[in-house]
């Protein structure tokens, strides 16, 4: 039986990374995928704060046309996580154990720092 990969994401992976405010900035901008694990991310350069000048044709300074820089982030470790919720220990924990609770505190608290961690 073979193993398919993805060659390629689109926009179903942007939803994934907005709801992270670490990954919001970056992924935020316009991005590409090189392949299933390399991504370009555009980012805009902003400008420093000039004086206001109340005469004159510039008086908001002189216009600069706007820039940006490009970064490739690349996945190198495949990583992974393997929890179970026995049902006992469920009903006996005052049903507070939830997947979904469970799940969101996993990737705040470890995959998402372990993500900016690679591509720092």
């Amino acid at each position: 039986m073979a193993v398919n990969l993805a060659k390629k994401y689109q926009k179903g992976i942007d939803q994934v990374y907005a709801l992270a405010s670490l990954t919001k900035a970056a992924f935020g901008a316009k991005f590409d995928f090189i392949g299933a694990k390399t991504a370009i991310v555009y980012t805009l350069t902003t400008q420093p704060l000039g004086d206001y000048t109340r005469t004159g044709a510039n008086r908001y300074g002189t216009p600069t046309e706007l820039q940006d820089t490009i970064v490739e982030y690349s996945i190198t470790k495949d990583r992974s996580f393997s929890t179970t919720i026995d049902k006992g220990n469920y009903i006996e924990g005052n049903l507070v154990k939830t997947t979904g609770a469970y799940l969101k505190a996993q990737m705040d608290e470890q995959v998402t720092p372990k993500f900016w961690a690679f591509a720092a």
